[in-house]
């Protein structure tokens, strides 16, 4: 049965929704994604340094960028269309509260290219085939493969996992196949922390749990051995390792990075920072020294940026809020534009991750309306 929100439970998916909903890297209520340092306890980075990012930059494709932006892509691929519910396939809503209106907050690709969705309000997870699903769900307690025909399908489901008791904020993918999840715990931890770090293996079994006493995590990411949250869409601390070595609370006090990991460069991270209606990118190297910079002009109006991400080719994927649009430009690590894509400007449900970056360059949204939820892929290459 889908999970019912106490008062509190509902006031911090509120403000999750409320931060993802204007910004899904938290962009509209700081101009930057991440912030150098922003609202951290902690000193800030050498290669958080607002210098840098206001430094001169190399010559990026802006007009390009205008030229793409005054019409973007638009056009678009079903992956998979699902039904609000908790039957195997369906996503949780919890419509109790007009003030919040919390569904399924992330999702990602694992390394085997499957979909897997954070059903917040079932506690699970659910992983879906969408490379060669026909409009059939995969019944995992009904034989482990029995297909069953459902209207809405478009994808398979390959498999159900239940998660610890708490409120997923974020999942992000591990290279052994298995993912890691974000929870908002519902009570106090033994030592105050609210949150905590889920490890589901490749098989779908929850293998672990971390304690996050980082404050306001705002993000969960997997770079190398690492597993980073983001605290308060600023610098990134290592919560737990691949390895199992254990991070202590002593540990997590320490911010080991500035900006988003760059998948495509072990130790890379980008920064992007809104500067009038100019975008600014400034990449760092492991060492935290700044390894390149360009910049993207917006034809209009920028309100904010709400998304940063990177493929394994290096491109760079930013999501602006462009007077009444909602686009992401992608552009190479020296600014030369690769493309564009309108997406969705308005979610149904709240969700603090509503795009994902596929290894393979592919951009996909997470769609979401009174009749259920859609995943589709949005085309973003110049043709």
């Amino acid at each position: 049965m889908t999970t019912r929100l106490s008062r509190s439970a509902r006031e911090a998916l509120a403000l999750v929704g409320a931060l993802s909903a204007a910004a899904w890297s938290g962009c509209a209520a700081a101009d930057s994604v991440p912030g150098p340092g922003e609202g951290a306890a902690a000193a800030p980075l050498a290669a958080g340094d607002p210098a840098a990012l206001a430094a001169p930059l190399a010559a990026g494709d802006t007009a390009g960028l205008a030229a793409t932006l005054a019409a973007p892509s638009t056009e678009t691929t079903l992956l998979l269309s699902a039904a609000w519910g908790d039957g195997p396939g369906a996503f949780g809503v919890d419509l109790s509260d007009e003030g919040a209106r919390p569904g399924p907050m992330a999702f990602t690709f694992d390394a085997a290219g499957r979909l897997v969705v954070l059903d917040t309000m079932n506690e699970r997870l659910q992983r879906f085939d969408v490379a060669h699903g026909g409009g059939a769900l995969i019944d995992a307690a009904h034989g482990g493969g029995t297909p069953i025909d459902v209207a809405h399908g478009g994808g398979a489901l390959i498999d159900v996992v239940a998660l610890p008791p708490g409120l997923g904020e974020d999942v992000a993918a591990a290279p052994d196949g298995g993912v890691f999840v974000l929870e908002f715990r519902t009570g106090d931890g033994a030592g105050g922390e609210l949150y905590d770090v889920v490890r589901v293996s490749a098989d779908g079994k929850v293998t672990a749990s971390y304690d996050v006493w980082v404050p306001q995590p705002t993000g969960l990411f997997v770079a190398g051995n690492d597993v980073l949250v983001e605290s308060r869409h600023g610098p990134l601390f290592r919560v737990a390792r691949l390895d199992g070595h254990p991070v202590t609370a002593a540990e997590q006090a320490d911010p080991v990075a500035a900006g988003r990991p760059d998948r495509s460069a072990p130790g890379r991270t980008w920064e992007a920072r809104k500067d009038g209606d100019t975008v600014r990118f400034v990449a760092h190297d492991a060492a935290g020294a700044p390894a390149g910079k360009f910049a993207l002009a917006a034809p209009g109006a920028l309100l904010s940026l709400f998304a940063l991400d990177t493929d394994a080719a290096g491109d760079v994927f930013a999501g602006l809020y462009v007077d009444d649009r909602a686009v992401v430009a992608v552009a190479a690590p020296d600014g030369t534009l690769r493309g564009a894509a309108a997406v969705d400007p308005v979610r149904w449900s709240d969700a603090r991750r509503f795009l994902a970056v596929r290894s393979d360059g592919a951009l996909v949204e997470m769609q979401t309306s009174p009749d259920g939820v859609k995943f589709v892929e949005v085309l973003w290459r110049s043709r």
